[in-house]
């Protein structure tokens, strides 16, 4: 899939630095949504990428238990709980984009590195997207959310800190 392969490459690409202050505490808040369009199978594959433990905090926030990711603690419904929040901080809404269903993929979690996978399945019309993201932004002062979309070679980014990010991509083909 060219998600994957481009994911792997965003990845590297996209790297912070984590504190060394602590092993539950880092000084930066950030997450990055990376776009890639597959036009063969009219689908919008979405990236996201978390520090592990900041999406812990806010899948167990107001809950009596704590959240744990990519360990044999993990609560049987954490999948659910990703998608749930995702939903609910996340929109992407294109012209003629009524029949489009959203698909959780599912995450890959490395220590201090969560990625999550969806895709917008059922893309008629590739036209310009309003996305609007508040990952977190009730949680941590300071957090800072990069969206980006994979034009062929090249990231177009778009990005905010402390503050609901609402951007436009235009998603036709190039």
């Amino acid at each position: 899939m060219i998600f994957l392969t481009c994911s792997l490459i965003f990845s590297l690409l996209t790297s912070t630095g984590v504190a060394t202050e602590s092993a539950d505490f880092h000084k930066y808040y950030f997450t990055k949504m990376t776009m890639g369009r597959n036009f063969e199978e009219n689908s919008l594959e979405v990236q996201f990428r978390f520090f592990s433990d900041d999406l812990e905090k806010v899948l167990g926030e107001g809950d009596s238990f704590h959240v744990r990711l990519g360990d044999d603690r993990e609560a049987d419904n954490a999948d659910e709980l990703i998608f749930d929040y995702l939903f609910e901080h996340v929109s992407i809404s294109g012209e003629g984009w009524n029949e489009v269903q959203v698909n959780y993929i599912g995450k890959d979690v490395d220590n201090e590195i969560t990625l999550v996978y969806i895709e917008y399945t059922g893309i008629s019309k590739w036209s310009e997207v309003t996305i609007s993201n508040s990952i977190m932004l009730d949680l941590f002062e300071g957090q800072s959310n990069d969206i980006s979309l994979i034009r062929g070679k090249k990231l177009e980014t778009k990005g905010t800190r402390s503050g609901k990010l609402t951007c436009n991509f235009n998603l036709s083909n190039d």
